[in-house]
């Protein structure tokens, strides 16, 4: 799962994308798929 974290790391820091955006993107991510859940907690 920490390889999880580390390419969504890669991929917010490509497209620029954190603070707000990036917590309202993993919000949405762990509200539709229940997998996700476990990674972000």
């Amino acid at each position: 799962m920490n390889e999880l974290r580390q390419i969504e790391g890669i991929i917010f820091e490509l497209y620029e994308i954190d603070g707000n955006e990036r917590e309202m993107i993993v919000s949405d991510i762990k509200n539709r798929i229940d997998f996700y859940k476990k990674v972000y907690h």
